[in-house]
């Protein structure tokens, strides 16, 4: 209380963030204060992102999402729930989803039904729950063209309830934006809203999915808050919504399959699959799988995809999935890894035709490269090395994985015979770098990169007073630099010199710094990142293994400090122009990972695997914040003593 003469008190604002509202749309996006400057505001200059501009953008009204009533149960409804012996269980839709929604709504206070205002950048306003339906800024549902602008597909309108005008806004997301994500079987031949409903609510799932992601918010990790990505509610509660429909309209085929509607069976199967996996749950992308393969993995299913042009690239993108996720699987340090070998069809097992794309043959033989070295690293760092922690810890951490692999716990055997599965290892290396040379072969002109250099700038990496400098390196499209990425990322996992660097356990010269000649395929990587559009970044690495995947690659194993900073500032570029996500994985997650790396790479340690103890047992919305507690597995080189180990630790906040 105030005494007369003293002057009053304002009210301090509880916020330190203002929002634009006038300002150019890349500082919208990311809910920040713009200077306006033109043609390009400060901050965006300051931080080297793309300034989008004052133009007029197109919006949208979503009215508060209802709350679907259970029809009357029919024959068809008792049929599909007498299928969830048969392979699908459609008691709950979305299995996977049910916790993260609790977990939402005790941080926030808001339930999926109201979004308030979404002024929620900075955790002050996610209480209030009252006030009209929210207004959205959808960057995402404009098309990108070839030289990263926006094309703006939908005319200005608003959608209200209506569903048929929800499906029409969600499918044209998808045709312009999302489909390019997939293998392209599916922008090839779903140009159009599908007939067959599984698949086509399949679709929307993975549209509204989409810009739940890139029309997210987050809070800051303040004194009295918790640090959280949210996704949007309106989209994301859509895209529920669509996929609990497709999952019990799909259960309805079982067993009733025909040649109409095999392929469409196995498409939507496929893209319930990526949905899974773009929630963060690796179970349930499994199941999918495993649905699939139980369903329609008979030698009569292989026959029929493989006498149409349609079934033979649906049949890649089987493939494709099916590889990815046992590469996935391979990654979680749990011992409660599934198996799929059981469940394999024989005609997943033959290499990719000729009717795969570059993108699509690369990803599979990228997945080859990574298990095979998955495999000596478990072997030399787990079952001959020294261990660091506990038997039951270990278990917890590698048990999985050992069984998977068919490793014992140790090797009890002699020297030569631990030479004769080195050379083994040396071998099967050899083999898929020639499979790595021949596909690059084949590339066209347009898939190589464009090599250019000015008169001040001859070294593409250059490393002064710690601090590393990268080139970019230019490609024609976006498309190519992802794919020469996976390529460069298969020959660093595949060359005999990485495995030369792990075995070599004395003292290295840190000296002269990184450079391209030591590090050739972590430099590769490395410059195509620096030359990758931020948007490119945030609007396509949704439903694919992202650059991340390989950065954190060249963060663990390469004994430079410089390399781990370089990444960590442009992972953090990334966040700053608004991405939340990638394959899955938060970005919260990943800066918390590379601050484990660079403690380890100070203290003279090198990583040749990281990964989370108890991944497949957490809420995943666990994995978004700054402030929950895990427990990493690693496999490491200790450089100043000269030893391989392996041990479990505490990832920092």
């Amino acid at each position: 209380m105030s005494t007369p003469g003293q002057p009053v008190r304002k009210r301090q604002n509880r916020t330190n963030i203002t929002r634009s509202r006038t300002g150019c749309h890349t500082c919208r996006r990311r809910r920040v204060k713009c200077d306006e400057g033109k043609p390009s505001c400060r901050a965006c200059i300051r931080l080297d992102l793309t300034c989008d501009g004052y133009g007029s953008v197109v919006r949208y009204r979503f009215a508060e999402p209802r709350v679907l009533q259970p029809a009357p149960q029919s024959s068809d409804t008792a049929a599909a729930r007498k299928s969830v012996a048969q392979g699908i269980d459609t008691t709950n839709a979305v299995p996977s989803e049910r916790a993260s929604t609790e977990g939402e709504r005790r941080v926030s206070g808001v339930s999926p039904a109201n979004d308030g205002d979404n002024r929620s950048y900075n955790g002050s306003d996610w209480s209030r729950g009252s006030g009209p339906s929210p207004m959205y800024s959808t960057p995402a549902s404009r098309s990108m063209s070839g030289d990263g602008d926006f094309k703006t597909p939908l005319s200005d309108h608003t959608i209200e309830g209506s569903s048929a005008r929800m499906d029409e806004y969600y499918f044209t997301q998808w045709a312009t934006c999302v489909s390019r994500m997939f293998p392209p079987v599916f922008s090839e031949l779903y140009s159009n809203m599908p007939e067959f409903m599984p698949l086509r609510h399949a679709i929307l799932a993975l549209a509204a999915s989409h810009l739940a992601h890139t029309e997210s918010h987050r809070t800051p990790g303040e004194a009295d808050q918790i640090s959280m990505y949210i996704p949007n509610r309106n989209h994301r509660y859509q895209s529920l919504q669509y996929y609990g429909k497709g999952v019990a309209e799909l259960a309805q085929y079982v067993g009733v399959a025909s040649s109409e509607t095999l392929c469409h069976q196995v498409a939507t199967s496929i893209l319930f699959h990526h949905h899974e996996m773009n929630t963060g749950s690796l179970s349930g992308a499994v199941d999918h799988l495993e649905n699939l393969c139980r369903l329609h993995g008979s030698p009569e299913t292989g026959r029929q995809l493989e006498s149409s042009r349609l079934g033979q690239k649906l049949l890649i993108a089987w493939r494709g999935v099916h590889s990815l996720i046992l590469n996935k699987q391979g990654t979680v340090g749990s011992g409660r890894v599934r198996s799929l070998s059981a469940l394999t069809p024989n005609f997943l097992k033959p290499a990719v035709s000729d009717l795969a794309t570059s993108y699509e043959s690369i990803a599979q033989l990228v997945v080859e490269a990574f298990m095979t070295t998955r495999t000596v690293i478990i072997d030399w760092f787990i079952c001959r090395a020294q261990c660091l922690t506990t038997p039951e810890q270990r278990h917890a951490a590698f048990g999985g994985l050992l069984q998977q692999l068919n490793l014992p716990d140790a090797r009890e055997c002699s020297s030569l015979q631990l030479a004769e599965a080195d050379d083994s290892y040396r071998r099967t290396l050899e083999s898929q770098r020639a499979k790595l040379d021949a596909w690059h072969s084949k590339l066209d002109m347009s898939e190589l990169p464009i090599e250019s250099f000015t008169s001040t700038s001859i070294d593409p990496i250059r490393e002064t007073d710690g601090k590393l400098e990268v080139e970019p390196l230019r490609f024609r499209s976006y498309e190519a630099a992802m794919t020469y990425a996976y390529y460069a990322a298969a020959q660093f996992s595949s060359a005999s010199r990485t495995f030369d660097r792990m075995a070599d356990l004395t003292t290295p010269n840190l000296s002269s710094g990184f450079s391209r000649e030591k590090y050739p395929w972590e430099s590769v990587i490395l410059r195509i990142a620096s030359g990758l559009n931020p948007n490119d970044c945030l609007y396509k690495h949704t439903f694919q293994i992202g650059i991340i995947s390989f950065l954190i690659i060249c963060a663990t194993s390469c004994p430079h400090v410089s390399v781990v900073n370089w990444i960590n500032a442009w992972v953090e570029r990334l966040e700053d122009h608004g991405m939340a996500v990638e394959d899955g994985m938060p970005l919260t997650l990943i800066k918390r990972l590379l601050r484990l790396v660079t403690m380890m790479k100070r203290s003279g340690h090198d990583i040749y695997r990281l990964s989370m103890v108890d991944s497949d047992i957490r809420e995943k919305w666990d994995f978004y914040r700054t402030d929950k507690p895990f427990l990493m597995a690693i496999c490491g080189k200790d450089r100043l003593k000269g030893i391989l180990y392996n041990n479990v630790v505490s990832l920092p906040a």
